[in-house]
Order: structure tokens, then C-alpha cells, then sequence
């Protein structure tokens, strides 16, 4: 595996950082939130934590890319 470059390293606390809401395409919101951590990706794409509220469970949906 190739050594991943300090500057392209990002820490965030997951207790601490800005969570966003999820909107869904078609606008619904659930509750659900967002730490996008891949700036140069759409919000819920690329790599980005995920969280919901407990009890929640997901819309069925397909994983196209990375």
C-alpha cells in the first residue's frame, strides 16, 4: 500500500465537528447527518462519516463508487 502523504491526512472529532443534515435527492430528510471529510466530493459521497438517530434505519440505496 502506498504511504499516504501527511498533507493529504484530515482529523476530525466525530464528537465535536459540524454533522450536516442528509437531504435526499428527492428532499427528504430524516434526521440523518453528515461529516463530509472529502472536500472535493458532494455532500454523502466520497469519504464522509455517517450518522443517524438511533432507531433509524436506511433507504435502500447502491454504493457506485469508492
Amino acid at each position: 500500500m502506498k504511504p499516504i502523504d501527511p498533507s493529504d491526512r484530515k482529523i476530525a472529532n466525530i464528537h465535536s465537528a459540524p454533522f450536516q443534515p442528509f437531504v435526499y435527492p428527492d428532499g427528504t430528510a430524516l434526521g440523518d447527518s453528515v461529516l463530509q471529510l472529502d472536500e472535493g466530493a458532494a455532500l454523502g459521497t466520497g469519504f464522509h462519516v455517517y450518522r443517524m438517530p438511533a432507531g433509524m434505519t436506511t433507504r435502500g440505496h447502491r454504493h457506485n463508487g469508492h
